[in-house]
């Protein structure tokens, strides 16, 4: 399996590029994690890995984001280990690590990493897809099939996840299953997001859709169409 920053080194630009072209269409998402966070005025959020820095946009006024990436096709520079943050010890009060946790082999470092960031009695939200879910299939078997990199995702389980956390030093407080949903204009603009997003190649905009509609589903709305994307979210505390 091959590691976060190296995916994303080779094709970070491509996903930033879909998040900069539709900005909002995982606003449903986004926001999901944030409830569960309920973070008061004055706090700071870690968000890690931070991507292109998408979760600011969402997080409350007088709300604090503190980003990380290793990423060098986010701009970050090399040599950034999810497992080796350069920050002091409870430097945010809150962490949230969204859609990321798939490609970390050593979960229970990167957990326990998580931890040392965060003040105790802090909350961690996890989110990310589910082992043996629709959305996994899609990734691994699909877009794994057309992207530069492949896939191999390591993605959540409830109990051995909670195990993982447990280990790291957190209380697991929740685990919810959430379809949460991703919008769009039209279905043009949910393919390129789709082709940009999982940097697909040799496949083109009818193939997209149909198979993202067979996998996961796409439903017509008043203000547009909605893709579902199935999701498990662990919240947790710091102990």
């Amino acid at each position: 399996m091959q590691a976060y920053h190296i995916v994303f080194g080779a094709r970070g630009t491509s996903y930033d590029n879909a998040m900069r072209m539709c900005p909002d269409a995982r606003a449903d998402e986004f926001r999901q994690v944030v409830s569960r966070l309920s973070p008061p005025a004055g706090s700071i959020i870690g968000d890690i890995p931070a991507g292109g820095d998408y979760l600011r946009r969402f997080i409350p006024p007088g709300v604090g984001v503190l980003g990380f990436d290793p990423a060098t096709g986010f701009g970050a520079r090399p040599g950034g280990d999810l497992c080796s943050l350069p920050w002091s010890d409870g430097q945010v009060d809150h962490v949230a690590s969204i859609a990321a946790s798939h490609h970390v082999e050593r979960k229970t470092a990167f957990f326990a990493e998580l931890r040392r960031v965060c003040r105790p009695g802090g909350r961690l939200v996890l989110a990310d897809v589910e082992t043996g879910s629709a959305t996994a299939s899609f990734l691994d078997d699909f877009v794994g099939s057309y992207n530069t990199t492949g896939h191999s995702g390591l993605f959540l389980h409830e109990r051995e996840t909670a195990d993982a956390l447990r280990s790291a030093g957190w209380t697991t407080l929740a685990v919810d299953r959430v379809l949460v949903r991703w919008r769009f204009r039209d279905f043009s603009e949910l393919t390129a997001f789709c082709r940009s997003l999982f940097d697909l190649r040799g496949i083109d905009e009818d193939e997209v859709l149909r198979e993202v509609n067979e996998r996961m589903g796409v439903d017509e709305e008043l203000s547009g169409i909605a893709l579902r994307w199935p999701m498990m979210m662990f919240t947790a505390r710091r102990d």
